[in-house]
């Protein structure tokens, strides 16, 4: 018996989605339009948040050694670094390797280094690698205390600014998605609502003659949950294949760009898309309905 009831009360519902027509259509595409819009403005952020990451990530500090140092201190600086809180990967970057590195960066005018013989001016020196922007300042402050180190550089700037626009992406995403999230749901609200006042006294003689609440609610929660649901569908397919394309599209012209792969958040993007429009749905038809129940 429920289940039969179950079934009428869905049925009812594309009933009343189709018995709408234009307005059902509308409703589909601007929450299909809005969702679409919403998620592709949350995988942009994410996105631009994955690349200032990736450049966290890739901050290095710099630790020149003082000269003179022996070999058995300098593979106890290299351990004490290496057991440091935060430290990913720590390299050794010898005297002579690092004027190899000033050769090959001067390409042709490597000449003008001719000019400094056979001395070598340049330090050993460590290249550290931390997890994180805030992990980065913290060994840079760490290092510099230990004995055996002279001078460390790191680009403090860089860091800030990363930090700065990492902050405002997340920010400045998480109030568009709102705000999207919040339009879509007055629009599915003022659709359910011109619904039910067309069938406000067919509401009414249902609430007399005995039926409960949820009885009248259901198939009008359901049919919110179904438009909620057919747009966020249509959404999910245009960021599935629009995603996929712009990612292999950006693999190909700029390969040195960080994007997140599509799979698996495209899959992540469909099941919230179809979860929100049908959350959103659910919620826009029962508030629209309640001042009707009051009788």
């Amino acid at each position: 018996m429920r289940v039969r009831t179950l079934g009428f009360l869905f049925g009812e519902a594309w009933r009343n989605v189709l018995r709408n027509g234009l307005m059902s259509l509308a409703s589909i595409s601007t929450v299909a339009v809005s969702l679409c819009i919403a998620a592709s403005m949350a995988i942009c952020a994410a996105n631009l948040d994955h690349v200032a990451s990736t450049l966290e990530s890739q901050l290095e500090v710099k630790v020149f050694l003082a000269p003179g140092l022996t070999e058995e201190a300098r593979q106890a600086l290299i351990q004490q670094v290496t057991a440091m809180d935060g430290v990913q990967e720590v390299r050794f970057v010898s005297r002579e390797e690092a004027l190899q590195r000033l050769r090959d960066r001067f390409g042709e005018d490597s000449i003008l280094l001719d000019a400094v013989g056979d001395s070598n001016p340049l330090p050993d020196s460590l290249e550290i690698r931390a997890t994180g922007l805030q992990a980065v300042k913290l060994v840079a402050l760490r290092v510099g205390e230990l004995e055996g180190v002279e001078e460390v550089l790191f680009h403090r700037e860089v860091a800030d600014k990363l930090s700065r626009i990492t902050r405002g992406l997340r920010i400045v995403g998480v109030l568009v998605v709102s705000l999207l999230l919040v339009g879509m749901l007055l629009i599915i609200y003022n659709t359910i609502r011109l619904t039910v006042f067309a069938r406000r006294r067919e509401v009414a003689i249902m609430k007399l003659v005995g039926a409960t609440d949820w009885f009248i609610r259901l198939p009008f929660f359901l049919e919110g949950v179904l438009l909620g649901t057919v747009g966020a569908g249509l959404a999910a397919l245009v960021i599935r294949s629009g995603y996929v394309w712009v990612a292999a599209s950006v693999r190909g012209s700029l390969p040195f760009l960080p994007l997140l792969p599509p799979y698996p958040l495209v899959n992540y993007a469909t099941a919230l898309l179809l979860c929100l429009g049908a959350v959103v749905g659910g919620l826009g038809s029962s508030w629209s309905l309640r001042r009707y129940l009051e009788v």
